[in-house]
């Protein structure tokens, strides 16, 4: 597995645990959180891994940024974030 299939596999992980905290219906402002402490580290380590992955690619490429405009700083910067795949909270 590349270091780039890797790293989509981590943000699908990432984004698929916080789908699961958004579902759960703990409420904003709540000690409902509390309960999802490991999960946001989980998140933490996830993205962390991915930037790293791709800082180092970056650094390792012979090519600059601007020769190379699918690897420049989007993907060093990005974690490619979407628009969470289940509801979220709108308040009442």
């Amino acid at each position: 597995m590349s270091s780039e299939d890797l790293s989509q596999c981590r943000i699908l992980k990432a984004n698929h645990i916080a789908c699961n905290i958004v579902a759960s219906n703990a409420r904003p402002g709540t000690l409902e959180f509390d309960a999802y402490e490991q999960d946001f580290q989980a998140i933490i380590d996830l993205a962390t891994s991915v930037l790293q992955t791709r800082q180092r690619i970056q650094s390792s490429s012979p090519l600059s940024a601007a020769s190379t405009p699918d690897v420049g700083p989007r993907a060093v910067a990005g974690l490619d974030v979407r628009d969470p795949l289940c509801p979220t909270y709108q308040g009442e």
